[in-house]
């Protein structure tokens, strides 16, 4: 035997229950969307590396920093934004790290 007036009753808590889960859903979007983008941003670098190109000692440097995910800003000792960066550096002995300083 089915009452007409009964089915609406039945189905309310399927219907409320679907939109909850369609927002809760939307929200989670939303929120894994901005886990995704600060994860694919670059990192700050932490550490100025100055040396030759071609120079062992500095590759091995720079191999040890990114492996153990240290990020960083690699300039050649020829380089003109050097002179700003680090006015110090002491190219005397390279390879040489120091803190990283804004343009």
């Amino acid at each position: 035997m089915v009452v007409d007036g009964a089915a609406p009753l039945l189905f309310a808590p399927v219907r409320l229950s679907c939109a909850v889960l369609v927002d809760v859903g939307a929200q989670a979007r939303d929120r894994i969307g901005g886990l995704q983008g600060i994860v694919t941003k670059p990192g700050k670098p932490r550490c100025l590396v100055v040396g030759h190109r071609f120079d062992n000692a500095c590759h091995r440097l720079r191999n040890f920093l990114g492996r153990n995910q240290i990020t960083f800003e690699w300039l050649t000792p020829d380089s003109a934004e050097l002179a700003k960066r680090w006015p110090d550096a002491p190219l005397e002995q390279l390879p040489a790290t120091g803190p990283t300083r804004p343009l």
